[in-house]
């Protein structure tokens, strides 16, 4: 596979960590605080969510490599 095709797959596979991350906040947002789910919620829980996706996708990428060890 050529370099950006790669790139894209791994996009394409943990793009919905962003989801994920919102997701979570949310829940904690709503239903632990029971409180309503703001604008800035969103903003902090897509933040937050592009975290985890960088985070996963450069473990994935080093275990691809074979640099990272468990």
């Amino acid at each position: 596979m050529t370099k950006p095709l790669k790139i894209i797959l791994y996009a394409v596979l943990f793009f919905p960590l962003i989801f994920t991350g919102v997701g979570m906040l949310a829940f904690v947002q709503i239903f632990l605080r029971s409180k309503e789910f703001t604008q800035n919620d969103f903003y902090f829980g897509l933040a937050f969510g592009l975290f985890l996706w960088i985070t996963e996708t450069n473990v994935v990428i080093s275990l691809i490599k074979g640099n990272y060890k468990a």
